[in-house]
């Protein structure tokens, strides 16, 4: 059945699991991820109010178009001036001067074709339809495009933004201007001048056309003039046109390479704040935009490429005119995603898990270590562990000298072992974040096991310090290749299922820097697979598989091909015999020959692992925080000392013993600079961190002081208070080297000097109230007396309606009590709910403040002032009467008074800034 020809498509997210979002998001082929370039909007909705609230939400101005057809367009249109336009051109040249150009509105060859091409639609550029979600599955099943009739949701016009919501003068001369563009490059391309490739309107990245986004141009890209339309643009290279990153070549070093870098930075944000729409958004315009031969001439350029559009034509305009995104620079703003990069950058942390240590309220590693560190898996404890380290970047040579030792490890079992080292090294990158390398050997019983072998080996040898995982599934089933289960198989192990392990490296003696290597055995069988895995950057290794599944029935990954219809593997290396691929041409020579045979048998050209750079994540680097003051306030391990001392700086803030707020930077200190300070000069600032031996040469101080409240007067330029956050290069005191140097060793909190903020400052600043983690224990203890409050209420009830007692009298009368028992057990079980009453609101006060300081003793004392309550009552409504009281009103009376001094304690500290 041939595929169906969708128009441009947005897919509302809106009642989708992620599973079904992304299944739905890989059937569209004509899918686009900006919302203005679309045609139909999908949704798993029912009511146009839903539909015009979304279309709100998601930042679309549109006006309903009662007919439901074509027809706002076509009144829009003939409310346009009727009189052709004359276009002269002012040369000297015989060829032609002037082209009759027709009223807009008016049929002009094909690309003025107006209605899109598929049954009772009525669509024009500047409209939109929402369809309801059966609209795209019943076309799936058909085989065709359906009428649209009776899934239309909702029809509208589509308003510029810098319109008003009634636009009908404005609407007209934007239409007539997309019509003159357009038959503009059909005319110069019939003179014979240099052809403006056109984008397809339907490209499968959701791309938009030259037409469409100078239709609707964002706001900005309304400056254009008159120079920049005759311009020649480059040809768009037909590779571009490819629906997958994996078809076409994409090279380390772009010619945009500046503008890429923002464009990954955003796709940073858009990961730490959780849309992941917008990250496989950003993704396929960064693969696209890497892969573009030229350097881009403006906004035009950009917005014709297939994957990018009106929306990444904006923020290239913003990058040429600032050298940053607005995005970028709001980012900036917020100390929250200083922190939450921060978290981020933890080995073993992703970031949904940063998302989750910033909720806790941790806002550093210091925060993290105190707090959490129970809470963390081992991975985790050893990535912040050697957090400074494992950011360092590892040039080329030291990538080759680890490759080396672990070869001669593994040819200490056998001689005919290979290696190739893959990851971003073999994609040409000048320094790596880890190192990646795979094993082999063309006789497959000497791979099996091999894993365990190398690394104690390498663990005897002091190469190795942690293993941090260890798979030898491989190994386990005999090496044989797994058949592939299905999708409702559930989760495998993730990236393959070859013999690996993730260690921790550390080479050159004790002061070198610990590195993150992963080693990866493969049997010969399945190399080409294995290298193909390890060598493609994020969006190459996501489309390879979205080719292999889309357009080749196969399931890839790094240790193997099978076939999706019965889950047998395919042998494309002819080294195993499997699958019937091909003829066989007996095992690969080497590895990048196996390599290449997996490409011709997935019917891929072949590409360098040079070309396939697609992107991948980077840290916002410019991102910008608050800046310092005549003093710094310290936190823990976020001092400077004596001598010069590296520094990462990762959010700055304006403290106070009243609080903290962001303040804006005036350029003294950037987030994410390295800093090198000498005690009383003003910082020296760079992109890079020092050397190894640079930083071993010093001694950096490390100071531990209470929440907040430690001052270091070292920065001598900067203008008004505030927290710097400093990640220190070194983990360690060196104490001979201290000695050796005679320079004192760190002064303890009791000998810190702290100045005194101005009282000006201290007054304008808000107060915020920060919670210790564990104060939700507090709030449980807390919630026990509400339910210790129903309990007396039901005792209440239950003797009140014993005795007979009827309301509103509070208690029952002497004689009545003396006659009844359970008129007198009423009156006891009254007396004790006052009494919880009468000392409840100071309790809830003693222990809610008492828990900002110490929260797990308050709680625990909360908990056993509600135990001590219970006892009060039922003792009191015993038989004992008020003497069963006793042990309950002991216990309420030691935990309340002990709850109130503490409370006190805490205040008082909190007045003085402690």
């Amino acid at each position: 059945m041939p595929p169906v020809d969708f128009p441009a498509i947005f897919l509302l997210p809106t009642h989708l699991q992620p599973a079904e979002l992304h299944r739905l998001e890989d059937s569209i082929p004509s899918l686009t991820y900006d919302i203005r370039e679309a045609e139909l909007i999908l949704g798993k909705i029912s009511r146009t109010e839903r539909a015009q609230f979304e279309l709100r939400r998601l930042r679309l101005e549109t006006e309903p178009i009662r007919d439901g057809g074509g027809s706002g367009h076509a009144e829009a249109v003939a409310r346009e001036p009727a009189a052709a336009s004359v276009v002269s051109r002012q040369d000297s040249a015989p060829s032609p001067k002037r082209h009759r150009l027709s009223t807009p509105g008016v049929a002009h060859g094909p690309a003025d074709a107006g209605p899109v091409g598929f049954p009772g639609t009525g669509s024009s550029a500047d409209s939109v339809k929402v369809l309801k979600l059966s609209w795209l599955t019943d076309c799936l099943e058909q085989g065709a495009l359906l009428p649209v009739q009776e899934y239309l949701l909702y029809q509208g016009r589509k308003i510029p933004s810098n319109s008003s919501p009634n636009p009908r003068k404005k609407h007209a001369p934007a239409s007539a201007m997309a019509g003159i563009l357009r038959r503009a490059a059909v005319d110069q391309q019939a003179s014979g001048g240099k052809p403006v490739s056109p984008s397809s309107s339907r490209n499968t990245s959701g791309g938009a056309s030259l037409g469409h986004s100078l239709a609707h141009p964002p706001p900005a890209l309304v400056r254009e003039s008159t120079s920049e339309h005759e311009v020649p643009l480059h040809p768009v290279p037909d590779y571009l046109h490819t629906t997958y990153s994996c078809q076409r070549p994409t090279l380390v070093n772009p010619p945009n390479a500046a503008f890429i870098d923002g464009l990954k930075n955003i796709r940073t944000l858009r990961l730490l704040q959780g849309d992941q729409i917008g990250v496989r958004a950003y993704s396929t315009s960064i693969a696209t935009l890497s892969a573009y031969p030229y350097t881009l001439q403006g906004p035009q350029e950009l917005a014709r490429l297939p994957g990018c559009g009106a929306k990444l034509a904006e923020l290239y305009q913003q990058w040429q005119e600032t050298g940053q995104t607005k995005e970028i620079v709001d980012a900036g703003s917020e100390p929250k995603m200083a922190v939450l990069q921060l978290f981020y950058d933890i080995w073993g942390v992703g970031d949904a898990t940063a998302r989750e240590f910033y909720n806790k309220g941790w806002r550093d590693l210091d925060d993290v270590v105190e707090y959490g560190w129970a809470s963390l898996s081992r991975v985790q404890q050893i990535g912040v562990k050697y957090y400074d380290e494992f950011q360092l970047k590892i040039p080329r040579q030291e990538v080759e000298a680890i490759a080396g030792v672990i070869l001669s490890h593994a040819r200490k079992a056998d001689a005919g072992f290979e290696l190739a080292i893959v990851g971003g090294y073999r994609r040409g990158k000048k320094a790596s974040g880890d190192v990646d390398v795979v094993l082999s050997h063309r006789d497959e019983s000497k791979t099996l096991n091999l894993i365990d072998k190398v690394v104690l080996g390498l663990e005897k040898g002091g190469f190795i310090t942690h293993t941090l995982s260890l798979w030898t599934r491989n190994s386990e089933r005999g090496q044989m290749p797994l058949p592939w289960q299905g999708e409702g198989s559930g989760r495998g192990t993730g990236f393959d299922t070859l013999d690996k392990a993730m260690v921790v490296w550390q080479g050159d003696g004790d002061g070198a820097p610990h590195r993150r290597v992963d080693i990866i055995v493969s049997p010969w069988k399945t190399v080409g697979c294995a290298l193909l895995g390890w060598s493609g950057e994020t969006t190459f290794q996501r489309d390879l598989r979205r080719y292999c599944k889309r357009e080749k029935g196969l399931k890839f990954d790094s240790s193997g091909i099978r076939r999706r219809a019965n889950g047998e593997w395919v042998d494309l290396e002819g080294g195993g015999g499997g699958g019937g691929a091909g003829p066989d041409r007996g095992p690969a020579p080497d590895m990048e020959t196996a390599e290449k045979r997996v490409f011709e048998g997935l019917g891929l050209p072949w590409r360098r692992p040079e070309e396939r750079c697609t992107g991948v994540l980077v840290a916002p680097k410019a991102v910008r925080l608050g800046i310092g003051g005549v003093f710094v306030l310290a936190r823990r391990r976020d001092c400077l000392g004596r001598g010069l001392a590296a520094c990462r700086v990762v959010s700055c803030r304006v403290v106070s013993c009243r609080g903290l707020r962001p303040r804006p930077n005036r350029g003294c200190v950037s987030w994410g600079a390295w800093v090198a300070d000498d005690p009383g000069q003003p910082g020296l600032r760079g992109s890079q961190p020092p050397s190894p031996a640079w930083r071993r040469s010093r001694c950096v101080r490390r100071h531990k002081s209470t929440h907040g409240c430690s001052y270091v007067a070292d920065i001598k330029s900067l203008l008004v208070p505030l927290r710097l956050v400093f990640v220190l290069q070194q983990s360690s005191h060196d104490w001979p080297t201290l000695a050796r140097r005679q320079v004192p060793p760190p002064r303890g909190p009791a000998t810190s000097k702290r100045p005194t903020p101005p009282a000006a400052l201290v007054a304008n600043m808000p107060f915020i109230l920060e919670l210790p983690d564990q104060y939700g224990l507090v709030l449980a203890a807390a919630t026990t007396t509400f339910f210790v409050n129903t309990i007396h209420v039901l005792y209440t009830t239950k003797f009140r309606k014993a005795s007979g007692v009827k309301y509103p009298n509070a208690y029952a009368s002497a004689e009545q009590a003396d006659k009844d028992p359970n008129a007198y057990l009423f009156n006891c079980a009254q007396r004790a709910h006052a009494n919880f009453t009468e000392n409840h609101t100071s309790f809830l006060g003693a222990l809610l403040i008492a828990g900002l300081r110490f929260p797990f003793p308050a709680a625990v004392l909360g908990a056993g002032w509600s135990l001590s309550r219970l006892l009060y009552l039922f003792g009191y409504t015993s038989s004992a009467g008020p003497r069963g009281r006793t042990t309950g009103a002991l216990g309420a009376n030691v935990t309340d008074f002990i709850l109130k001094l503490t409370a006190a304690y805490a205040s008082v500290m909190f007045v003085l800034g402690e």
